[in-house]
């Protein structure tokens, strides 16, 4: 007798910072369209700059957050619409502290934050999953703690995460 059983499968979908965008995931070159993210009003006390094909991201004692972004049309094929909401996607970042404030570093995409992590002083690489709230928001990494710190960034990736369901006779 065969039975069938219900099966489901966790896959990811392809990268989606293009090749041909590669310096905004890598920094090979020192370069890319990240900018400092600081939503508040006036003047922006954060920077996000290339140094040594990373991006070192320096923020002030304003408590709020700051950190990087990366405009969302880099994000996929190029478009606005490369994300959708409702979609799940893992993003993972190689981050480094810089200056032992051990910063909280959370991700942020599609107008939707993750938790946190807290970041070493050895370079290396964490992982969130973010549902997207809308196709807009920009790729964030970011922190809110009010402590001036630096921290590094490299190797940015963003993936769709999706579920294969079927029925097997296995």
């Amino acid at each position: 007798v065969q039975m069938g059983n219900h099966g489901t499968t966790t896959f990811l979908g392809d990268e989606l910072i293009a090749s041909d965008f590669a310096d905004n995931s890598t920094f090979d070159n020192d370069e890319g369209e990240w900018d400092a993210y600081d939503p508040t009003s006036g003047s922006v006390a954060t920077t996000a700059e290339f140094s040594s094909n990373k991006l070192v991201v320096t923020c002030s004692t304003d408590n709020h957050a700051e950190g990087a972004q990366l405009p969302v049309a880099h994000v996929g094929d190029g478009t606005d619409t490369s994300i959708v909401a409702g979609r799940t996607y893992r993003i993972s970042m190689k981050l480094r502290d810089t200056n032992t404030s051990s910063p909280i570093v959370y991700y942020g995409l599609g107008g939707t934050n993750s938790a946190g992590n807290s970041v070493a002083t050895s370079e290396t690489t964490y992982t969130r999953d973010v549902v997207c709230a809308n196709a807009t928001g920009n790729l964030l990494a970011f922190t809110s703690s009010g402590t001036a710190h630096t921290f590094s960034i490299d190797d940015v990736s963003v993936k769709e995460v999706g579920v294969a369901s079927g029925w097997t006779t296995a």
